[in-house]
């Protein structure tokens, strides 16, 4: 790839480590879903707490589905959510 983006697509840089440096006493993962009549998702935040009481919430992972096409109940929808939690956590 040459031309003036080269440079840019070079200097971005993706944080891939969860866990800040150092000793952290508290890690917590919050799992939520929800569902509607067109859509469903689900979300993972991790919460991290620090030995100097600082606390760090970060997406961790999302994904969401379209609802099918043929007409399917509100609950049913919401239990598919549910699953999807279920999948993203594992």
């Amino acid at each position: 790839m040459d031309g003036p983006t080269q440079g840019a697509l070079i200097s971005i840089v993706v944080p891939r480590c969860v866990l800040p440096q150092g000793d952290v006493p508290e890690v917590e993962f919050h799992l939520f879903y929800d569902a509607s009549e067109v859509a469903y998702g689900a979300v993972v935040y991790s919460k991290i707490t620090t030995r100097q009481e600082q606390t760090k919430v970060q997406l961790i992972m999302s994904k969401t589905r379209v609802a099918p096409v043929k007409a399917v109940s509100l609950a049913r929808l919401e239990l598919c959510a549910a699953q999807l939690r279920i999948e993203v956590f594992s």
